[in-house]
């Protein structure tokens, strides 16, 4: 193995251990009280390498959220490209294509519970929400979808997700990707019906 990809290894692999470290302790204790020397001592690294990558926490919590939100986008960047049925969204009764997104989130549930936590990030929340909201308006236009307000629609549409998902990751635990989806999908549909401008 060559120095240069040994370096990489290793610098990835301390990136990894000081994120697990720090969502361990935000799920214990609000961000400003976390200290670099505390979360370099519980990630078994020293302060340098911390600086290494980050300027302070709130630098690395900005990471966290960051790659989170880039790898949702690029799990659903072709979901303008979903085939409804007759491209009419109030058939739609399941989101099967969402189905790699749930198991993401089972994958990611650690970090996405605390983020969502009472010391969590509301900043998470909001990018989150953006990137549904994302996703719906390019569906739309895509496939023409009228609507009588595209902002409220997916305004409506991303908030109401996101709330379900949320309870999902905190309360259900035990409901599958499958049900979730054909809640989502319901959901979805009825939420189209006061916007429907055919």
């Amino acid at each position: 193995m060559k120095k240069s990809d040994s370096n990489r290894i290793d610098y990835s692999k301390n990136e990894k251990q000081m994120k697990d470290a720090f969502i361990e302790l935000l799920d214990k204790i609000p961000i400003e009280k976390i200290s670099i020397q505390q979360l370099a001592n519980k990630a078994n690294v020293s302060r340098g390498t911390f600086y290494l990558h980050f300027d302070n926490i709130y630098q690395l919590l900005e990471k966290i959220e960051d790659d989170l939100i880039n790898e949702l986008r690029i799990i659903n960047k072709d979901f303008h490209l979903f085939s409804l049925p007759n491209h009419d969204l109030t058939k739609m009764s399941t989101v099967p294509y969402f189905y790699e997104t749930y198991e993401w989130i089972r994958k990611n549930k650690l970090y996405i519970k605390v983020l969502f936590g009472i010391n969590g990030s509301p900043s998470f929340k909001n990018k989150w929400r953006s990137c549904i909201y994302e996703i719906f308006s390019k569906k739309i236009k895509h496939d023409n979808i009228r609507v009588i307000d595209e902002d409220m629609f997916c305004t409506a549409v991303s908030s109401s997700w996101l709330g379900v998902i949320e309870s999902w990751i905190n309360l259900r635990d035990d409901m599958n990707s499958e049900s979730l989806s054909k809640i989502i999908g319901i959901m979805t549909k009825n939420i189209l019906v006061g916007f429907d401008n055919r």
